[in-house]
Formats: structure tokens, sequence, C-alpha cells
């Protein structure tokens, strides 16, 4: 039996600062100030519940679709990189997965 292992790791949050990328896309566009830390669920968080209808916009998902390229400028999670590093060089085979919509 082998030791290598094939770890799927998640992008969103897990390598890629997901909500915090939003966060600084937000402050930028609308300069409004809101922090991480008060994001704890995915179902309930202050990016969604923003009130993007006062901005002209139907939703989050609706502004982001807008905004595809934005992902792709997401800062990665403080030492995700290094972990993934880590794990590609004691000879385990790392693939990021995630779900994304089709426009993402």
């Amino acid at each position: 039996m082998s030791d290598r292992l094939h770890v799927a790791v998640d992008l969103d949050d897990v390598v890629l600062d997901f909500f915090q990328g939003n966060i600084d896309a937000m402050y930028r566009e609308f300069g409004v100030y809101l922090s991480k830390e008060d994001v704890t669920t995915w179902d309930d968080n202050v990016v969604k519940n923003f009130p993007w209808k006062d901005y002209g916009y139907k939703s989050w998902w609706e502004w982001l679709k807008q905004r595809d390229w934005l992902w792709a400028t997401f800062p990665a999670v403080p030492g995700a990189i290094g972990g993934l590093n880590a794990m590609r060089s004691k000879g385990h085979y790392v693939e990021c997965v995630t779900s994304k919509p089709h426009w993402a």
C-alpha cells in the first residue's frame, strides 16, 4: 500500500479567501465596510444579506456574475499555499475542487 494520498481541497474559503475577496470588492465599489468575522454561515451572512436592491442588484450572485473576473483576484487564505506545497513535496497528489456557477 502506498503512502501517497490523493487529497481533494476545496477552493472557496479553504485556499481562496472567498468572503474576504467579496468584502474587499464591495468596499472598493460601494464604500461599505463589512467584517469577515460576521460571516458565520453560508445561508445567513453579511454579504448575502447586504441590501443589494438598494444598489440596483437582485442579489449578491447577480452582482458577482457581472464581475466574473473577480474570483481570480481574491487573496489566498494565510498558510494555504504553503500547506498545498507541503503536501505536494511529500509526494501526495493534491487536486483543487470547487462547485461554481457555469459563469464563474
